[in-house]
């Protein structure tokens, strides 16, 4: 298995410089053109005789930029990296199905299709990827029970946290105007731009000591509107401000 997985390691080498040497070829292909018999006739070059499984998986070890790279380089590399199965691969973290849930029954927006509908057209993931590259990211405020963690929904996990016990106590039960000013000074500190970046604010709705449903869900409400409210966030002409309220968490990651 280790010398597997060196070989492997070894051909994605190759890979990212047969990457790096077909841009280099692109862009002089006007002035110093190769003439047909110079060509090499195998449409994947050395890697040729390698089973498509195989070079699947180097071709995941190189990730999406490189094998983006790699569409450059011929048509049958073209034809081998637009695989959908290997962009999904690239876009899924632990939950691969949400991944085309989404982009095939939410992305229309309202009103979902049925779950009998069957004429979907199909995704290309290479071009979500793109798509989603291009989207710049969001700010993330987690208000959790006793610590308040912030940070950007491109990192895998919070750039920063706060003891919010210190500022205010039990804040499932907080004074809200201390709380708005308290995730704005966030919100400054992070050198957001307010036109171009949304953001999420996570509060915990949870109180043990409402028995009524009714009046929980009355209080729930008034929280959560007070949240979407949040002086700095959707006050400072933000480009989109959504609030999850739930539970409260420690979680360490969003």
């Amino acid at each position: 298995m280790p010398t597997l997985l060196r070989k492997l390691c070894k051909s994605a080498t190759l890979l990212r410089k047969l990457c790096e040497s077909a841009s280099l070829k692109r862009s002089g292909s006007n002035s110093n053109p190769t003439p047909s018999s110079e060509r090499a006739p195998s449409p994947l070059g050395a890697f040729d005789p390698l089973p498509l499984d195989i070079l699947m998986q180097i071709v995941r070890l190189l990730g999406p930029k490189h094998a983006a790279k790699l569409s450059l380089v011929s048509k049958s590399w073209r034809s081998l990296v637009s695989d959908n199965a290997l962009w999904t691969h690239f876009l899924q973290t632990h939950h691969p199905h949400s991944v085309h849930f989404a982009e095939t029954a939410l992305s229309s927006g309202y009103p979902l299709p049925t779950l009998a509908a069957q004429n979907v057209p199909p995704v290309s993931f290479q071009h979500v990827y793109a798509l989603r590259e291009r989207l710049p990211p969001s700010v993330v405020i987690d208000g959790g029970s006793g610590y308040c963690k912030f940070g950007w929904t491109k990192d895998a996990s919070p750039s920063g946290r706060f003891a919010t016990f210190l500022e205010f106590g039990n804040i499932e039960t907080p004074m809200y105007t201390r709380l708005r000013h308290f995730f704005g000074t966030i919100y400054n500190r992070m050198q957001v731009k307010p036109s171009s970046q949304p953001v999420i604010v996570s509060i915990p709705i949870c109180y043990y000591d409402v028995v009524n449903s009714d009046r929980y869900s009355s209080v729930a409400e008034r929280q959560w509107r007070d949240a979407v409210q949040c002086r700095g966030c959707s006050g400072r002409n933000s480009s989109g401000a959504a609030a999850i309220a739930g539970n409260s968490g420690g979680a360490d990651r969003y």
